[in-house]
């Protein structure tokens, strides 16, 4: 009787070291699990605010200026490294009339001088450095856009093609004042424009943001006219009268 009260104590025994055993592996999967989701949370969602590095560097305009095939064309260059990610730097017009000078449509503007008659005939590198000669005498005419795709947020296709991972951002910045400010981040499934159309819509709230709102005490009427006239040598002069009706006076 004794020896059959050890031999179920012992069973019992080894059954509770078993559990145990169990118990302690599930948990170690369970945190392991869990240490990876918060590094693959990490990695794919890792704060670009500050610009991870000074996109303007020589070093990164290797292969040229080139013109994305998207319509209207403008000037751009990209650069792709496997421990940065990839971006594109984008020179966009502040002005219709500068973006309209690389619009292929325009007869008077940069790619009026390269239609040859023979299209075998363009010269893809001319191209380029004229376009870059062109952009360096005339910079103070565009805000400096770059789109960047960090290295976390990239994968390679089964064909070898770089994507975009699900759920990746693009950080957009502008170069203003000697420095790189962040502009937005959007989900990069999620971005529907492109081009000026996009770089428009982003830089706009950015530029709008500090334009001071017009005093309450002249938020009333206003009232305008003007006087014509020809001077002695014959030229027009024009005189304009405003008149600022205040709704409040101090």
């Amino acid at each position: 009787m004794k020896y059959c009260i050890k031999l179920f104590a012992l069973l019992f025994l080894l059954n509770s070291c078993k559990n145990e055993t169990k118990e302690v592996r599930n948990k170690t999967a369970v945190k392991t699990q869990k240490n990876d989701e918060v590094k693959i949370s990490a990695t794919v969602y890792k704060d670009y605010t500050i610009a991870p590095v000074n996109f303007l560097d020589e070093k990164y305009k290797i292969d040229g200026l080139d013109f994305p095939g998207i319509s209207p064309p403008y000037p751009a260059y990209h650069f792709y490294d496997e421990n940065l990610g990839q971006f594109n730097f984008n020179y966009v017009g502040k002005s219709r009339l500068i973006r309209y000078y690389w619009d292929t449509d325009n007869s008077d503007g940069f790619f009026a001088h390269f239609r040859p008659e023979n299209p075998a005939e363009e010269d893809p590198k001319l191209m380029k450095k004229q376009a870059n000669d062109i952009i360096k005498k005339s910079l103070n005419d565009y805000y400096f856009v770059v789109e960047f795709s960090p290295k976390e947020a990239l994968t390679r296709s089964k064909d070898g093609f770089l994507q975009s991972k699900k759920d990746a951002y693009t950080y957009f910045y502008v170069y203003e004042n000697n420095k790189w400010i962040f502009l937005k981040r959007l989900f990069t499934s999620d971005i529907q424009k492109e081009g000026i159309e996009l770089f428009t819509e982003l830089l706009l709230p950015h530029k709008l943001k500090d334009i001071k709102p017009i005093a309450e005490e002249f938020q009333g009427k206003f009232k305008a006219e003007a006087d014509g006239e020809y001077t002695n040598d014959g030229q027009g002069h024009t005189t304009y009268y405003f008149t600022i009706i205040k709704i409040k006076l101090i």
